[in-house]
Parts: C-alpha cells; sequence; structure tokens
C-alpha cells in the first residue's frame, strides 16, 4: 500500500510539473507571436523584457536567457527604472554565462540609468573586472573594504586571480635551447626528462646518418622527429606553464571561497524583478 501512494505522489509530483512546463512554454510562445506581430520598436522590445523576466522567474536555462536579453535594444526602453532593471538583469545573466565583454557593457549602462553605487554593484562590477582589470579590481575591492571589512575576502580573491607563474620567458626560452629542461624547472620532472632523452636519442640518430653519409635518410628522418619531439616540446612546454598557473589559481581562490560566500550571503547579487508579476 505504501509503494502504490508512494508512486501516486511522485506521478503527481510528474504532472504537475510537465503542466507547470507546458504553462510556461504557451506563455512564451504568446509573447513570442505578439513580438512577431508587433509593428513598434518600443512594444516589441518591451514584450522581450517580459519574456526575458518570465524565463527568469522559471529558471529556464541561462544560455536561453542570454541569446534573448541580446535580441533586446535599451534604447526602444523608455522607461527608466524598466530599463535599469534590464541592464542589471542583463550583466547578472552575461557573467553567469561568461560573457564578460556583454557583462561589462550592461554593467556600465545600468549605472549611467541608474547612478547605483551601492554595495550590491560595486561587488557585481567586481567579479566582472576580476577576470581581466587587476588595477580596475583593485581600485573596487579597496572601495569595498572601507565602506565594510567582510570584503577583505575579495581582496584574497583578487590576488588568486592574477597570480602568474614564476619565470615563464626562462622556461619558455630553455625548451628552444635544452628541449625538456623548461619542463623541469616548472615541477615536470618526467615529462622533462622524457622529453629530453627523445630529443637527445633524435640528434644521436641524425648525426649516425649523416657520418655515414645517409644525407636523404639524415634530412627525412631529421624534418620528421623535429616536428614531433623539438616542436612537441616546447609546446607542450607552453601548455604545462598555463596548466599550472589554473591550478594555483584555483588552489588560491578555494582558500577564499567560503569568505565569499559569507560576502554573498550578506549582500546578495539577485536578478531585479518588477513589482507587480504577470
Amino acid at each position: 500500500m505504501f509503494r502504490i501512494i508512494t508512486l501516486l505522489c511522485i506521478q503527481l509530483q510528474f504532472i504537475n510539473y510537465c503542466y507547470s512546463q507546458d504553462s510556461l512554454t504557451i506563455q512564451l510562445l504568446a509573447l513570442e507571436k505578439d513580438i512577431f506581430y508587433s509593428t513598434s520598436d518600443t512594444v516589441k522590445n518591451s514584450l522581450m523584457v517580459q519574456k526575458m523576466d518570465l524565463m527568469m522567474k522559471n529558471k529556464s536555462d541561462n544560455d536561453l536567457i542570454l541569446k534573448n536579453c541580446k535580441r533586446i535594444d535599451d534604447q526602444f526602453i523608455p522607461d527608466s527604472v524598466e530599463k535599469s532593471r534590464f541592464l542589471w538583469n542583463a550583466s547578472v545573466i552575461a557573467y553567469l554565462e561568461n560573457d564578460l565583454y556583454y557583462a561589462l557593457h550592461a554593467i556600465k549602462e545600468y549605472q549611467i540609468v541608474s547612478n547605483d553605487s551601492s554595495i550590491t554593484c560595486e561587488s557585481l562590477k567586481f567579479f566582472i573586472y576580476s577576470n581581466y582589470d587587476t588595477e580596475k579590481t583593485k581600485i573596487i575591492v579597496s572601495d569595498l573594504i572601507k565602506r565594510d571589512s567582510i570584503f577583505e575576502a575579495y581582496e584574497c580573491y583578487s590576488n588568486a586571480q592574477s597570480y602568474e607563474v614564476r619565470q615563464v620567458q626562462l622556461k619558455k626560452a630553455l625548451s628552444y635551447i635544452l628541449p625538456g629542461s623548461g619542463m623541469v624547472v616548472n615541477g615536470n620532472w618526467t615529462k622533462g626528462l622524457l622529453s629530453m632523452s627523445l630529443n637527445s636519442a633524435s640528434a644521436l640518430a641524425i648525426y649516425y646518418l649523416i657520418s655515414n653519409q645517409l644525407y636523404i635518410n639524415s634530412l627525412a628522418w631529421g624534418s620528421n622527429l623535429i616536428m614531433k619531439f623539438y616542436v612537441g616540446n616546447i609546446n607542450l612546454t607552453e601548455k604545462l606553464i598555463n596548466q599550472k598557473q589554473v591550478y594555483r589559481q584555483k588552489k588560491l581562490a578555494k582558500k577564499c571561497e567560503l569568505s565569499i560566500n559569507d560576502c554573498l550571503l550578506k549582500y546578495p547579487i539577485n536578478y531585479k524583478f518588477p513589482s507587480q508579476g504577470f
């Protein structure tokens, strides 16, 4: 009996889920129909903002929300409140989808329209800028720490993001001069010594062929081995340096993770919805 009741409950939840999904699909299709037939750019963009709000409320895929977002031209949103709300949401969703250029453009436009310099706004700017502008990030962090010391966690995260592996150019130069040595200096001993061995063996093989006047064989052998081992060693060294940098950045950032969560709990970055629903 208990199993039957459990199965009925599961079926009921599934039916409710399907119905809610069907209901959402019907609403989205209705809005899309109105958008298609609308002859006014203002009305059309207003409808697309409504569609975006509906998708966010129902937690649609961020990728789909961003695609809809990019269809909207905020120049045709006359109401400043609706415009600023759209730009904020556009910035948040673009950041979540790692579209940093669009996120930065949206947050800049948002601040122009809204004059918002709140902690939450500056916090969102921090996350966007921390991916590519170290100096701007430091300024934002410094300002946030003055307003609340809890944002010292952001300074930790910023330092993690700006971390760079030491002696990058030296390691690359060594990989050209003595294949495998760049990897060894980078800490990849096994791969570095293996690369040294392969390149040394290749050089000896070519020397043996030349010393026996097998010039064509040495040319064919050499061109093949140079591309495979020597050039491959250079590419692999660069790849391993980048991997080490990413690994160290993630490791350092993880130390700040709990503190950053505390910041976001105190100053949450959420979507902005209209006061009245649909």
